[in-house]
């Protein structure tokens, strides 16, 4: 075979690689826009659902005259079906990212196609997510994994679901393995960061958001480890009134800022160890 026909061969055989990644890539593109109208239809129903029927608008005018047992009780149906609602959608939408991270990841690249996989998710969430919604690599070789973290807005309301969800491809598959942040619901996340870690193989990260149903900047704070199987919460402080900015440091990170309607401010280092979270002593 010449050296023109091997070109030919080269060039027909780069074509077929270059036309199968912009196949690949064009169909999660559609992947991603199919699930947002999906997401978008369910969450008209969902708003549906949720209006006042006859009978609760009746007990909410009888609540504001005389608001007995008998009708509080009634009311909190009312409640619990809404709360169903919105668990059903909060699943569902679940449900749309997990198909989508497990058909989007790129087994053959170390980073899992990590940057495309944010961006399909930020398309199909659309509205009802909210930023930021980032996407994290742990692990190495063999067994990797792909993280992301993201915020729903229920049903398109001010009531929030947290979620950090980890995939493990292995084997020459990609499944899900495990999801925590339900701790941080009623959050809206304003910090997702990536903390220095001892072990290569753990995953650090620090979330920071304000709840949001309070007068006020009401801050709650996590951090979770991911090992490659398992999530677990390394640190779950109280709920501060403040706002505060957070910055990673090589052995851990700093919270400054100024407590909510007081007049002190807040000026904490905190140590990462493979044990636990340790605030460093003022110098």
């Amino acid at each position: 075979m010449s050296w023109v026909q091997r070109a030919r061969v080269a060039c027909v055989l780069i074509g077929l690689v270059c036309y199968s990644v912009e196949s690949a890539a064009q169909a999660q593109d559609q992947a991603a826009v199919d699930a947002r109208q999906r997401i978008g239809h369910f969450t008209d129903r969902c708003r549906q659902t949720m209006v006042q029927t006859p009978v609760e608008k009746a007990l909410a005018a009888a609540c504001a005259v005389n608001c007995t047992s008998e009708v509080q009780a009634r009311q909190r149906n009312g409640a619990a079906r809404v709360n169903a609602a919105m668990d059903e959608w909060t699943s569902f939408v679940h449900h749309r990212v997990d198909n989508y991270v497990v058909q989007a990841a790129n087994k053959t690249r170390n980073d899992l196609g990590r940057e495309r996989i944010a961006l399909g998710i930020k398309q199909m969430l659309g509205d009802v997510g909210s930023e930021p919604m980032p996407v994290f690599v742990a692990g190495n070789g063999e067994t990797r994994s792909v993280v992301v973290v993201y915020t729903l807005w229920k049903c398109g309301t001010n009531r929030t679901s947290v979620n950090l969800r980890a995939y493990r491809a292995a084997d020459g598959r990609v499944q899900l393995t495990d999801v925590t942040g339900d701790s941080m619901d009623e959050h809206v996340l304003h910090v997702v960061e990536q903390l220095h870690s001892s072990d290569p193989g753990k995953l650090l990260l620090l979330l920071s958001g304000q709840v949001t149903t309070a007068n006020g900047p009401n801050t709650g704070m996590r951090i979770y480890s991911f090992d490659g199987t398992k999530f677990r919460t390394m640190w779950m402080p109280e709920n501060i009134w403040g706002g505060f900015t957070i910055a990673v440091t090589p052995s851990g990170f700093t919270v400054k800022g100024n407590y909510y309607r007081e007049d002190r401010a807040r000026n904490d280092a905190y140590f990462v160890s493979s044990d636990g979270i340790y605030q460093v002593p003022p110098q």
